[in-house]
């Protein structure tokens, strides 16, 4: 599969050495993660009888729900689909992810999947420091080794 940058620039005719350049924006890690939703979306485009470049509105909805039904994550979604409007046609005159449909699609995820916070208690250094002062701690010499490790 060709990258996407890649097909984007020889699409408009920029040389081999401008396509290097423009592929140095994303650390490889970042190119590797893109590459491979990507990949993933123009697999199912594949299946679907579609041009990922060229993929209706329905469609790409269509795929993300998929993405949502097997369980991805809201912010996971919205990777997909930033990257999916980076290199998509777009409608008329104005991007994919402009797009209304897509706009409200997005926050209908965050509602059906919202994002998971770990609640974990706060805790105060200057009271770990204080009870480190006192017995069982101190004094140090008499303290028992397991308070030490």
């Amino acid at each position: 599969m060709i990258p996407p940058l890649l097909v984007t620039a020889r699409q408009n005719s920029l040389s081999y050495q401008v396509q290097k350049i423009l592929l140095a924006t994303h650390k490889p890690s970042t190119r590797k993660n893109y590459y491979s939703k990507w990949n993933r979306f123009v697999i199912w485009s594949q299946e679907k009888g579609l041009d990922p470049l060229l993929a209706p509105i329905n469609k790409i909805l269509e795929y993300l729900s998929a993405l949502l039904q097997s369980g991805a994550s809201a912010s996971a979604i919205r990777v997909h689909l930033a990257l999916i409007s980076t290199f998509h046609y777009g409608f008329n005159d104005f991007s994919l992810i402009s797009h209304h449909l897509c706009k409200t699609s997005l926050k209908g995820v965050i509602h059906l999947k919202p994002p998971f916070k770990e609640l974990i208690e706060p805790w105060s250094l200057t009271l770990v420091l204080q009870a480190l002062i006192h017995q069982p701690f101190e004094p140090a010499a008499t303290c028992d080794i397991k308070f030490l490790s």
